[in-house]
């Protein structure tokens, strides 16, 4: 089996030591990165237009907003209205205002709005948000919704292009590769000692701030490395 030896990575270790001691809780989960980066963690990703919003209160204590339902990109939802069970980010879902939201299902069927990254994108005359990694954090880019589209099924992904290009660049599985056109680092071993004391090796996607040389993990991209 092919191993890396990363120790300098003191971000990487951190990270993965934290996935795998399964100790992070939501509330303490911090910037978890822009939108198209996390997609795969939302049941169901609309378009919508806010029809009421109620704050936090004894009725709604983590806040609610009313959504009528104008686009569907990924999941299923049939009705043409959706209510959250949470508001988390504290009033800028303003009543009238349009927005792509990327939910979460509940084990009773309802929804709330992811808040461990940028799971929201505001329509005006385009969409505006945090989409891709930028050298300043959280940064704000505009695309039009056909380009949106696109991007959200991946077919112009910077990501998805970059493992194409290493791919057809014959590179070996147990060979790290580094695209500077879009700041893709793959890692395909890294050994971390967890909690238990166990040693796993992990592969790893990293992600970087572009011009800067800070790079973020991916963390949908963290799977066990198969020999």
């Amino acid at each position: 089996m092919c191993q890396i030896n990363l120790s300098l990575i003191l971000v990487i270790i951190g990270a993965l030591f934290l996935l795998g001691s399964k100790e992070v809780l939501a509330g303490d989960c911090g910037w978890g990165g822009p939108f198209l980066e996390n997609t795969e963690q939302a049941d169901l990703i609309i378009r919508g237009k806010i029809l009421t919003s109620h704050e936090k209160s004894a009725l709604f204590p983590s806040g609610s907003l009313e959504i009528e339902v104008l686009e569907v990109y990924t999941g299923t939802f049939d009705n043409s209205k959706l209510r959250t069970t949470n508001d988390p980010f504290g009033g800028i879902f303003l009543v009238g205002t349009e927005w792509i939201l990327a939910l979460k299902q509940g084990s009773k069927g309802d929804y709330i709005i992811l808040d461990c990254w940028s799971s929201y994108l505001k329509i005006e005359s385009s969409v505006v948000g945090s989409l891709r990694n930028t050298p300043e954090r959280d940064a704000k880019q505009r695309v039009g919704l056909d380009e949106f589209n696109n991007l959200l099924q991946r077919e112009d992904s910077p990501l998805l292009n970059s493992y194409k290009e290493g791919e057809q660049a014959g590179l070996q599985q147990c060979k790290a590769w580094y695209e500077p056109k879009n700041g893709i680092l793959h890692i395909p071993a890294v050994n971390v000692r967890e909690a238990s004391g166990n040693l796993v090796t992990y592969e790893v996607t990293l992600i970087q701030r572009l011009p800067s040389f800070i790079f973020d993990l991916d963390l949908n991209s963290v799977k066990v490395h198969q020999q």
